[in-house]
């Protein structure tokens, strides 16, 4: 399922909100204008039947049908209305406009009101035309007594015609009104999304590590006091990082020479005849070892230390990779040997020359072939390749390994992760690896499938010098 963003969020709720707004005002407005023009008909019609009925109980006689046969045109000479009378049963008398109704009994809803002495009203279609039309009726009196039913009748055509060219108008209002909001709710949107977008950038650059960008805060409202929030936990972040960075740059410094110590004095009584079994010459062999191991954990974490502070500075020189993997292959030689495992040099040609510090690319080597060959099994094999790419060079380590999950691959950098199959001591070998890689103007590949191998790759820049 697709994530809406806030900006189509915005503008949607807003625009929902106008939409909904402008159809309850155009239906009121609509209703409002039918119920005027349909009122002022009406009110049209009352004063006329009522006029008809008065001035038929002042000056006419008691006789309907002597109207209807003699003064009829007075009911109807003043008015554009279709005139009916009728007698009390409903049956029309006398039709101005010579209708199909004379001679037929009506019962609408007018006409039984008028029968019970009240002025009814009554609005429908006719069939031949499918036009509205409004009848109101009144009763007939004489002498106090009703002896008959008036009916004025008239069509609603051009009333609908203007409602509906109103309707129409509106509708295009409605639309034009629509469109305008949906733009300006774009255009507002802008104002809160910026912000947001320019943090959001600022986060991940925070969730990178780098811990001294600030936010810009030029705001008073919830945006700017996110932003102050941000640049107040960027700066705890960093006294948290300067202290665990200074602990660790301490601790380092500390372990070493007692670390210095413990190695020599192992070395010391192993090359000296103490008359010592094979029990203590097998202990303060163990020592040495687990020695070296620990010195290789305080300098990987003194590298750390001066990674994060930027207190790293490459001494480059022209360095022949061909030349250098050719020398750690020697050195690993032994070890792949009592493994069972091949370690094989490929190169297109000799020399590749980059410029480069060398010893920083050596331990991105050797940390390579390490964990290489760490997780390879017997009868594995590691390869080296080394590629010339015109003005790049690129140095791969390839195994035949147990692999990675692709859980892990975008972690296995991360500074302290050791991933679960890891036999790393510090989780911090890929890490400053690729931070050395970074440092060269290079990038880091690392590719893997569970149970097949992996493969660490760096590309490089040739720092000046290119192919000779």
């Amino acid at each position: 399922m697709k994530n809406k963003n806030i900006r189509t969020k915005i503008i949607s709720n807003f625009f929902v909100v106008i939409l909904i707004t402008i159809l309850v005002f155009e239906l009121a407005v609509i209703h409002f204008v039918h119920y005027f023009y349909y009122s002022s008909m009406e009110g049209i019609l009352t004063n006329e039947i009522k006029l008809s009925a008065d001035l038929f109980e002042a000056y006419l006689n008691d006789d309907l049908n002597n109207i209807v046969l003699q003064d009829y045109d007075v009911f109807y000479k003043r008015t554009e209305a279709q005139v009916q009378l009728m007698d009390n049963t409903g049956i029309v008398l006398m039709d101005s406009i010579g209708s199909s109704d004379l001679g037929k009994k009506l019962e609408s809803e007018d006409i039984i009101s008028a029968q019970n002495g009240n002025m009814g009203k009554y609005i429908y279609k006719r069939n031949f035309n499918n036009i509205n039309v409004m009848s109101l009726s009144a009763p007939l009196k004489s002498r106090g007594q009703q002896i008959g039913i008036i009916r004025l009748s008239v069509s609603l055509e051009k009333i609908d015609a203007v409602i509906q060219s109103i309707i129409i108008k509106l509708i295009i209002f409605g639309i034009a009104v629509s469109l305008l909001s949906l733009l300006l709710s774009s255009l507002m949107s802008l104002s809160i999304v910026k912000p947001l977008r320019k943090l959001t950038l600022i986060a991940h650059q925070i969730a990178e590590g780098n811990f001294h960008i600030k936010a810009k805060v030029d705001r008073s409202d919830e945006i700017g006091e996110l932003a102050r929030t941000i640049n107040f936990m960027t700066e705890n972040i960093q006294k948290k990082e300067q202290i665990k960075n200074d602990f660790i740059s301490s601790i380092s410094h500390e372990l070493r020479t007692p670390l210095t110590s413990i190695k020599g004095w192992a070395i010391t009584l192993q090359s000296e005849d103490y008359g010592m079994n094979q029990l203590m010459s097998d202990g303060l062999d163990i020592i040495e070892k687990e020695s070296d191991r620990l010195s290789g954990m305080v300098e990987e974490l003194l590298d750390f230390s001066r990674f994060v502070s930027g207190r790293i500075t490459l001494q480059k020189e022209p360095l022949n990779l061909v030349s250098l993997a050719k020398s750690l292959s020697t050195q690993f030689k032994i070890r792949a040997n009592n493994e069972k495992i091949d370690l094989i040099v490929n190169y297109d040609r000799d020399p590749i020359m980059i410029l480069a510090d060398k010893n920083r690319i050596k331990q991105v080597l050797i940390n390579f072939l390490d964990n290489a060959l760490k997780f390879t099994e017997s009868g594995g094999t590691v390869v080296i390749n080394i590629l010339d790419v015109g003005e790049e060079v690129t140095l791969e380590v390839i195994d035949t390994g147990i692999g990675i999950t692709q859980e892990e691959i975008e972690l296995v950098t991360e500074r302290f992760y050791k991933g679960s199959n890891s036999h790393s001591h510090t989780g911090l070998g890929l890490s400053i690896s690729e931070e050395i890689v970074e440092l060269h103007g290079g990038y880091m590949e690392i590719k893997s499938r569970e149970g097949e191998g992996t493969s660490f790759k760096v590309i490089l820049p040739k720092g000046g010098l290119f192919r000779e």
